[in-house]
């Protein structure tokens, strides 16, 4: 069944001219504390591999400007260095679009906590619809995934974790739907770049197919555009999907033997792969969980793969004393499978089925159980 387009998608129809027209130059004004007198405001595009400096300026009398030319509208990012000689931590930011039209900016205090509000500039105003509509749609996964949180690991209520797993599930891929709808709704719009961006970087779920008749679809002055070239790459290089081979890497056992990854996955038999690492709490709070899932279907023809990224032997050594996972442990010292399974984060946890191809993206918890149950109690 052809699912109908949100109602977002046609309120920024009448700013499609406006986004891909020449832009004769952008202007933004902002407003900060005095406090901030003299410090050095710098200009990013955000749109490509690498954050370039394009523009800079001083705050004077509160306030800053910057003016320049973009050929179309770019996603940017604008940095206040309180330290320049501290740039990684005495710096203040927020990120916005940038045309041919006027956009403006206010410092406000949240709990001593500066927040920038951002207002004017078309595409900026498209943005921002937009955003608002996600956050809906955002608030109620939150609510689903609350549910989740309370039964699973509150009330260690399995059978209710499991379902509310799933309804979290169905809140996500809604919100995804929303997403693809806007763009398919918006072919000529720099928005729709940065929105398959975040799709292809961070869902669980697309495919790379569905990602490229996505793009391809885009206006073609707009694929034409650095941005889009950028895009491409991102969507040319994601490999971690379901159906999709398990990656290999050679890693190490506690005794110092090195194994490849591919010994002990696709050998007829359902694995997780679990990338984590001493030093991580959700890592080491779900140990209970995975446990519970490896004693109740390890003679069924679960495995388990655990993977650490701990850079420091000694740590991951402790752990496996407290922890006593009776399953395979590999070390990843330096930390080569971020790269290879696309992720920056533990945990990390794959579901892999009986060939070693990815079955199961996000396999934790409820997600695991119930996939799991699907598998052998559903026969």
């Amino acid at each position: 069944m052809k699912r109908q387009l949100y109602p977002i998608v046609f309120a920024s129809v009448a700013l499609v001219s406006v986004s891909c027209a020449e832009h004769k130059g952008y202007t933004l004004s902002g407003e900060v504390p005095e406090a901030w007198e003299g410090k050095k405001v710098v200009l990013y595009t955000t749109d490509t591999p690498k954050a370039v400096p394009v523009d800079s300026t001083e705050v004077s009398d509160g306030r800053f400007a910057l003016k320049g030319r973009f050929a179309t509208p770019r996603y940017c990012w604008v940095k206040v260095y309180l330290d320049p000689t501290n740039r990684a931590n005495m710096a203040h930011s927020f990120d916005l679009y940038l045309d041919s039209t006027n956009v403006s900016v206010k410092t406000v205090f949240e709990k001593h906590a500066p927040k920038f509000e951002v207002s004017g500039g078309a595409t900026m105003g498209e943005w921002q619809r937009y955003s608002e509509e996600l956050a809906t749609r955002n608030n109620y996964r939150s609510e689903a995934f609350d549910k989740y949180i309370e039964s699973y690991y509150k009330r260690d209520d399995s059978a209710e974790g499991r379902k509310a797993a799933l309804r979290v599930s169905d809140e996500s891929a809604k919100i995804q739907q929303f997403k693809l709808d806007y763009v398919a709704a918006h072919r000529n719009s720099v928005v729709s770049l940065e929105i398959l961006k975040e799709i292809a970087r961070r869902s669980f779920t697309i495919t790379s197919k569905e990602l490229n008749a996505a793009y391809e679809a885009l206006d073609e002055g707009l694929k034409a555009t650095g941005s889009a070239r950028h895009l491409r790459e991102i969507i040319d290089a994601k490999h971690i999907e379901t159906g999709a081979p398990c990656p290999d890497l050679e890693l190490e056992t506690r005794d110092g033997v090195r194994h490849r990854l591919s010994e002990y996955v696709g050998k007829g038999r359902y694995t997780l792969l679990e990338i984590w690492a001493s030093w991580c709490a959700p890592c080491r709070g779900d140990m209970p969980f995975v446990k519970r899932a490896y004693e109740n279907y390890h003679k069924k023809g679960f495995d388990i793969v655990s993977v650490s990224i701990n850079n420091k032997r000694a740590d991951w050594e402790q752990a496996l004393d407290e922890e006593k996972m009776p399953w395979v442990q590999l070390l990843d010292l330096k930390q080569t499978c971020f790269e290879k399974f696309e992720t920056k984060t533990v945990p990390t946890a794959l579901l892999l089925d009986p060939e070693g191809r990815i079955c199961l993206l996000n396999a934790r918890g409820g997600w695991l159980e119930a996939a799991l149950e699907q598998i052998y109690d559903k026969k």
